[in-house]
């Protein structure tokens, strides 16, 4: 009786693929239930691409039967694979009586009598299968570096010595010994970054040590291992695998020291191709306990013994306790004493609080806890130190309590969101809030509740209030009521600030006015900004708005608003009084005019917004646009041959700004304008564009959509990467974010000429109010500590450089009246006197911390070493991209290895990385000179938006006259 055939796909499985000269054979077992009948059936091997289109066939010989398979041979002549001339994947499928299925590869697959890779003439194939078992070939035209899929190679062992990661496999590359190339082992995340090392080739088998030590930073996540071909300048990744294709087990773990967190190193593979996985390494406390005494704290902590010793690895012998200080990265080292019983290790170390009473001590600091061991003279391997409720015995509740100098401070051991074990040092707490706040008898009047307490002290405090003029820090103290209640230690207190005394302190037409609230006593001074506890923060919004009579001619119009924090501030403009009465007239109408303004900061004229400006003045002369800015700023030079520049705070700013039908900035709007915007029926109806002063993605910024009444209705951004964010974490929509470039970037790439000189630009530090807080900071100490030094001025000497400082605008002034540097080739760029972009085009180096110009530089193919000595308080309030996205470069922590880099960069040319330029188009969506044009396009095809005012009383348009 015949069999029938079956009507089901073939169950087919490849056992074995062997390469000679000149053919390949693959071996195929397929179920007898599949093949009834052998001898007289046709067995096909077939390759289809991706689209599902068959490239290939082969017809099948039966080999030998077994009990449940008949094997097959497929014997391909090489050279009758023709295929596009390109890299492809092609997928392996059997066809038996018109029935297809996929090739599977699985335990049967005989690995050690087998060939993963064959070539032919043209074309390279290398064995992979997909997550489902099933095979396919990753295919390459040989004849060109850049259609090349996989270079074979397969990882034997990874390892690590303390210093170096070190790999050892085998690789082939015939193909590349006829082409001129240079090959390195690389450990490579997709955003581009990587860690290299040469590869050396013996024969067949290769090597690398890649020195961690010379990557400072080695963030966590994926990591492909791959083998890089540098050839003609261009860089080409060939991934690694195992020798086993079936192998899905991790294969190595290594851990690897880092200035802060030691890292934990998973190396791993699946379906054959080889992946790495690192995190930071913590071990959770079983019990941990802080006893304050006199003089020091003793803190005592216990660790199960087996997995602290398998993070130690033998290297017990010089064990610490590392308090990390956020705010500048260096380490308290405090010796332990260790000690073993019943499979826990106890460890016990004194710290001497007068370690924590060094440097400045103007806001709180905060150490983060290790349990290290120390791996050479300046390396240690940092754990950080856990503790878990449901695991730990926690004993944290004592406080170190001192009076210092003029001020009460307190120490404590804590843990937190995160559950990490830290210790926080800062001034007793005053809490005071205002609660309530209204114009009466011509009177601020604020009321609220302030709480101070030093527990066992008599000290008596005064509290007043005092208003700082931000600009010209004049100000004036005023006294606080004190209103009993039941409670002694709560205060609640009433201030009335006279409006005259207001207008004592301000001067020019546009000011800030700070509130503090001031304690006094015998041995004690505190002054700290008043706010609100409870508000929602809006950057266009006010609360509170009052006039004032300056003089016969002269009107002050004030308007109490907050900070993002909640403190309290009042904004002041000074009017003549008819233009005042005009305005007031004015405000709640709604005009057509087509008047656009363009502005930056109040005093500069050198970034987005005037590079746009110009470009549309000389390419479009009939569009109705005007630069606003302070008529005292330098930059106004770069405007006065110039029309269409208006002087802020002049009737004809006031004129235009009224009727502005668009309002273009790279800062909020505000600074520009000469009122309150909200205030302003024509300003809430007009399209508002952000050009932005930079790239975002590192520090967290206040342009959300959230904070505005009135947001922005176009956001300019230079990546699909960027736009990507700012939707996500600024709230925007897609059509309100626009991919274009910066304005800047046009003008940037013309006659870019470097000269042998470091631009050393550092950005600012908000928490950096004031003279007395610059001097006592690290910011301050790191960077004159840096300019000041023997070792840069050798090195000036030694390279036949110059340096050019450019300080940040709120620190100009000070460094130019009270610093002097040791040599003529430390050069003070004063603000006006230079752009920003003359500078970057100047520069063949450039050193910062987290300034977004550093991407100006990047974008013209030059090096930038990131000086990171604070990282952790710069991103205290969140970073909105992963650090290796955005610093495209070297990034050191400490002085001496800012040194070191500098070094290295001028000796190798002073030239940009290949990862560097490999990875911009995290940053750059395009690299040309179109960039105002794609702006300019973008605010032109802009819809007309209708919003509902919020002010009542509309009027139709009348003249304005000023």
């Amino acid at each position: 009786m015949s069999q029938a055939i079956p009507d089901i796909p073939p169950e087919a499985y490849l056992t074995k693929v062997l390469d000679h000269p000149n053919q390949v054979e693959f071996y195929v077992n397929i179920t007898k239930e599949s093949v009834p009948k052998p001898k007289k059936t046709t067995v096909l091997l077939e390759f289809y691409n991706r689209k599902k289109e068959k490239v290939f066939q082969e017809t099948g010989q039966m080999m030998e039967k077994n009990a449940n398979h008949n094997l097959y041979i497929f014997t391909i002549n090489k050279d009758d694979i023709q295929l596009e001339k390109k890299k492809r994947n092609y997928d392996l499928f059997v066809v038996v009586e018109g029935k297809s299925s996929s090739l599977n590869l699985n335990e049967d697959f005989q690995v050690d009598h087998s060939n993963s890779f064959f070539e032919s003439k043209d074309f390279m194939f290398f064995l992979s299968k997909s997550k489902e078992n099933s095979a396919f070939l990753r295919a390459g035209y040989k004849h060109k570096i850049n259609t090349v899929y996989d270079i074979p190679n397969h990882i034997h062992s990874i390892d690590f010595n303390g210093k170096e990661i070190l790999v050892e496999g085998e690789i082939h590359h015939r193909f590349f010994k006829e082409t001129e190339a240079t090959y390195f082992f690389t450990i490579k995340k997709k955003n581009g970054m990587y860690l290299k090392a040469p590869l050396i080739v013996d024969g067949d088998i290769f090597t690398a040590k890649i020195d961690t030590e010379v990557y400072p930073i080695f963030p966590k996540g994926k990591w492909e291992l791959s083998i890089m071909v540098v050839h003609e300048n261009d860089e080409y990744f060939y991934p690694c695998y195992v020798k086993d294709l079936r192998e899905k087990n991790e294969i190595f773990e290594f851990h690897v020291p880092r200035y802060k967190d030691a890292v934990r190193v998973k190396v791993e593979s699946s379906n054959g191709k080889v992946s790495a996985k690192t995190s930071l390494i913590h071990l959770v406390a079983h019990s941990v306990s802080a006893d304050f005494g006199e003089g020091e704290v003793k803190l005592s902590l216990g660790f199960p013994l087996p997995p602290l010793m398998e993070l130690l690895n033998g290297k017990e012998d010089e064990l610490y306790i590392r308090l990390r200080e956020r705010d500048s990265n260096e380490f308290i080292n405090i010796p332990v004493e260790l000690s073993k019983d019943n499979n826990i290790a106890f460890i016990h170390a004194s710290v001497d609080y007068k370690q924590f009473l060094t440097g400045s001590l103007e806001w709180s600091k905060k150490w983060d806890g290790y349990l290290s061991s120390k791996v050479k003279e300046s390396s240690f391997y940092n754990i950080r130190i856990k503790v878990n409720e449901d695991e730990t015995v926690v004993d944290l509740e004592g406080q170190y309590k001192t009076h210092h100098i003029d001020e009460y401070y307190f120490g404590e051991f804590h843990t937190t969101i995160y559950s990490n074990l830290s210790f926080k040092f800062a001034k007793m707490p005053f809490y005071r809030d205002a609660s309530s706040y209204h114009i009466e008898n011509n009177d601020l009047v604020i009321q609220g509740n302030a709480l101070f307490e030093i527990p066992n002290s008599k000290e008596t405090f005064d509290m007043n209030i005092l208003l700082v003029n931000r600009t010209s820090e004049e100000s004036t103290e005023l006294p606080i009521e004190l209103i009993g209640t039941e409670d002694p230690d709560n205060n609640e207190f009433i201030t009335r600030i006279p409006i005259p005394e207001l207008g004592k302190l301000i001067t020019e037409f546009k000011e800030i006015i700070d509130v503090f609230f001031i304690l006094k006593g015998d041995n004690f001074y505190r002054k700290v900004k008043l706010g609100l506890k409870e508000f929602d923060y809006f950057k266009d919004d006010v609360l509170l708005s009052f006039e004032g009579t300056m003089n016969d001619d002269k009107v002050a119009e004030y308007h109490l608003t907050t900070t993002p924090k909640g403190n309290l501030k009042v904004e002041s403009f000074i009017y003549e009084k008819d233009i005042y009465n005009e305005i007031q007239d004015f405000k709640l109408k709604e005009t057509d005019d087509d008047i656009w303004i363009v502005g930056e900061r109040p005093d500069t004229a050198q970034d987005n917004g005037y590079q746009f400006f110009r470009f549309v003045r000389d390419n479009y002369p009939d569009i109705e646009i005007y630069y606003a800015i302070d008529p005292k700023a330098r930059d106004k030079e770069r405007l006065d041959n110039l029309d269409h520049v208006l002087d802020i705070g002049s009737r004809r700013h006031i004129e235009k700004s009224l009727r502005a039908s668009k309002l273009i900035g790279t800062h909020d709007l505000e600074y520009f304008l000469p009122f309150k915007g909200i205030k302003v029926k024509n300003y809430q109806k007009a399209h508002k564009v952000f050009l932005q002063h930079g790239v975002l993605g590192r520090k967290n910024v206040e342009y959300h959509k959230v904070f505005y009444k009135y947001p922005f209705d176009l956001f300019i951004v230079s990546s699909k990467h960027e736009k990507k964010m700012v939707e996500k974490e600024f709230g925007y929509l897609d059509d309100e974010v626009v991919v274009t470039g910066l304005a800047r970037f046009d003008k940037l790439q013309e006659n870019h000429h470097p000269k042998r000189e470091i631009l050393l630009i550092p950005t600012w530090r908000e928490w950096i109010t004031n003279e007395e807080k610059l001097l006592n900071s690290l910011y301050y100490e790191k960077y004159i500590g840096f300019l000041q030094s023997d070792k840069l001025q050798g090195m000036l000497e030694e390279y036949d450089l110059k340096l050019n400082f450019y300080p940040h605008y709120r620190l100009q002034e000070y460094i130019a009246e009270n610093v002097k540097f040791r040599t003529s080739r430390i050069e003070l760029v004063e603000l006006g006197t230079r752009t920003v972009q003359d500078l970057l085009k100047d520069n063949s180096i450039m050193i910062t911390d987290f300034s977004s110009v550093s991407f100006d530089f990047t974008l013209l193919g030059k090096p930038v070493i990131y000086y990171h000595f604070d990282q952790d308080v710069f991103f205290a309030n969140g970073i909105l991209r992963p650090i290796e996205e955005t610093f495209l470069g070297d990034i050191v922590y400490t002085e001496d290895d800012l040194f070191i880099k500098l070094e290295e960069v001028i000796r190798q040319g002073m030239k940009e990385r290949n990862d560097v330029a490999l990875r911009k188009e995290l940053i750059f969506t395009y690299i040309d000179t179109n960039n105002n044009e794609r702006i300019l396009k973008n605010i032109m095809e802009a819809p007309i938006k209708r919003v509902e005012s919020q002010l009542s009383g509309e009027q139709k348009e009348t003249p304005l006259h000023l």
